[in-house]
């Protein structure tokens, strides 16, 4: 499987590494958009924090890290895991707020982490992921072998194909869009081909190879879909901000496997 790839078709391209920092039972993240203001708030609500994959002394630091109200957040879980400060990027530094990390230790013992991050100028934020994507997907598919990366890419989407290459490629030589944010809703832009396009819908009507915390996923998704439209090779879906209420997922319930989850909050929390 072709790792960058995958990144990129996930648009992926800010992830931190394949070590899980801290991980969590269940989230809930809700997206707003604050029109008047041109910002985006992200709330996410993170319950039953337990060390990841990179240890103890690892998490705990990650975690005193989003407490201090830097600019990391973990959104559903690996490989969605973000540390703006390593990415480095000036400008996402300037407009990147985190408004609040408030922690609590229950009984357990069992911590939970509520955090708000607010991106300021959104409008130019989409911009700049859209041109990051974009130079992203030249400089990656500008060498590539197109039918190897199809063949490697089809262990995990079995509906790729080589049209649905070019036409990401000749996407990203025009800088895109892939999303745009309207007054009511978020919208993606995806060039893919009638045949990848059929494949995908029919792997969306009958998902039987995908595990079940994927499907409660999908299913919310597709609850929260407002339009969606395929015209001139070009899939476009759009996420509707229902009400000023925004756009919510909340992840299925996680039992985490661990000989002893409740050590980060015995650890972080000295109880």
């Amino acid at each position: 499987m072709n790792t960058t790839l995958i990144q990129l078709l996930l648009g992926l391209t800010l992830f931190t590494s394949a070590c899980t920092k801290v991980e969590f039972q269940q989230q809930e993240l809700r997206l707003t958009h604050d029109v008047e203001a041109d910002a985006l708030d992200l709330n996410l609500s993170y319950r039953g924090l337990f060390a990841g994959n990179s240890g103890l002394d690892v998490a705990c630091a990650w975690l005193q890290g989003m407490v201090d109200k830097q600019p990391r957040f973990i959104m559903v879980a690996w490989p969605f895991e973000f540390d703006l400060e390593t990415i480095g990027d000036p400008w996402v530094l300037e407009h990147v707020d985190v408004e609040r990390a408030d922690l609590t230790v229950e009984d357990g013992p069992r911590m939970h982490l509520e955090q708000r991050l607010r991106l300021q100028s959104a409008q130019e934020g989409v911009a700049r992921a859209n041109a990051a994507l974009s130079a992203e997907w030249v400089k990656y598919l500008g060498e590539a072998d197109l039918e190897l990366e199809v063949e490697e890419a089809r262990t995990n989407f079995s509906w790729m194909d080589v049209r649905t290459l070019e036409l990401i490629h000749a996407r990203a030589r025009q800088g895109g869009p892939w999303i745009s944010l309207g007054k009511d809703a978020l919208h993606v832009h995806f060039p893919c081909s009638q045949a990848v396009f059929h494949g995908a819908l029919m792997h969306i009507a009958d998902p039987t190879e995908m595990e079940e915390e994927n499907r409660v996923l999908l299913k919310q998704a597709i609850g929260l879909l407002s339009g969606l439209s395929y015209k001139d090779e070009v899939l476009e879906f759009s996420f509707s901000f229902t009400q000023g209420r925004g756009l919510r997922f909340l992840t299925p319930e996680f039992s985490p496997d661990k000989e002893d989850p409740g050590a980060l909050a015995r650890e972080f929390s000295g109880k």
